[in-house]
């Protein structure tokens, strides 16, 4: 008979055991809120400074949790930038909040697998909820819904190739672009770099994306959209989708999304608008309509951990035809 291997309790941790070490790091989550105001926002830690006080060798045995925390300690104190401190006014980053990290905790005891809806029925319930009212405030009509992920590099990206797939055809999915032939998508150099990245992955190229002249005020022209449309028709390359920008990364400049709308409406082009950065305007009463022309769209990607301040990181892509997802996702994988 073969022997069978003792088991290995390592990770079966008691209520008990968890609760000191819970404990422990709430106490230096504690210190750093009340602190917080009083640190700089950034020691600049150099990498011959982070390096040697974090990257430790990893050991065979666990460190005690009293080592564990006061490395803990020394990271969050000593090597982080404050993005929560009243003088960061660096990047688009939210700071975060406390029922964020109190939720985030639950989520990572609970570890929910939201890739099977019978695996956490009341998370994707939530999901599916929360996106629907997000579309809403965005003013897409019923039927509208989205996703949440990792980021608004991701929601650009699976929302680009829902432009894709439905502007080329599903067959794209089976065999691929080359039989497409060229195509075109519209931006200003003010879109962030991640739509041309978005291109590049799903195999249009990045160089299918067309910058299109700005105004003054670093938005788009509507003119120059026409013409450059109108001069890849005449060219043999099939227009595919505009993609306004609703606050600039480095100016906060929004797009004239109405006269866009207008435009991919006429020259049938899936209209996506990165609302990454300001799409938060849509729901405070005397900003909304600086994104009056946003309910026009296909797709939308936003980012709550930017003026929601949810817990890095979060986005959403919310689509104005929620079936287009599974249209574009959707696989048989028995």
């Amino acid at each position: 008979m073969p022997v069978r291997p003792a088991p290995v309790p390592d990770l079966a941790w008691t209520p008990e055991q968890a609760d000191d070490l819970a404990t422990r790091v709430l106490a230096v989550w504690r210190d750093l809120l009340e602190q917080l105001p009083d640190l700089p926002v950034t020691k600049g830690s150099t990498p011959s400074e982070a390096a040697p006080a974090v990257a430790l060798p990893v050991p065979e045995h666990p460190m005690p949790p009293a080592d564990l925390v006061a490395h803990l300690r020394e990271l969050a104190f000593e090597h982080t930038t404050q993005v929560g401190h009243p003088a960061f006014f660096a990047y688009v980053v939210g700071a975060g909040t406390v029922p964020g990290a109190a939720a985030e905790l639950l989520t990572a005891g609970l570890n929910a697998n939201l890739g099977g809806y019978r695996l956490a029925p009341g998370a994707a319930e939530i999901e599916l909820h929360l996106t629907r009212w997000l579309a809403g405030r965005f003013g897409l009509p019923e039927g509208a819904g989205g996703m949440v992920m990792t980021g608004g590099a991701m929601a650009n990206f699976v929302g680009l190739k829902c432009a894709r797939d439905q502007r080329l055809g599903l067959e794209v999915r089976e065999a691929g672009v080359r039989e497409a032939g060229p195509v075109a998508l519209y931006a200003t150099e003010e879109a962030h770099v991640v739509i041309r990245r978005a291109a590049d992955m799903l195999g249009l190229g990045a160089g299918s994306v067309r910058a299109i002249e700005m105004d003054d005020e670093l938005r788009m022209r509507p003119a120059a959209l026409r013409a450059a449309i109108a001069a890849d028709r005449a060219s043999g390359v099939t227009p595919l989708a505009l993609c306004a920008t609703a606050g600039t990364t480095t100016s906060g400049a929004i797009d004239p999304l109405p006269e866009l709308a207008a435009i991919a409406a006429e020259e049938e082009l899936w209209l996506h608008v990165d609302a990454a950065y300001g799409g938060a305007a849509a729901f405070a009463p005397d900003l909304a309509p600086l994104l009056a022309g946003i309910e026009r769209a296909d797709s939308i990607s936003f980012d709550p951990h930017k003026w929601l301040y949810t817990p890095q990181s979060s986005a959403c892509l919310l689509v104005r035809d929620a079936a287009v997802l599974a249209r574009s996702y959707d696989v048989e994988a028995a």
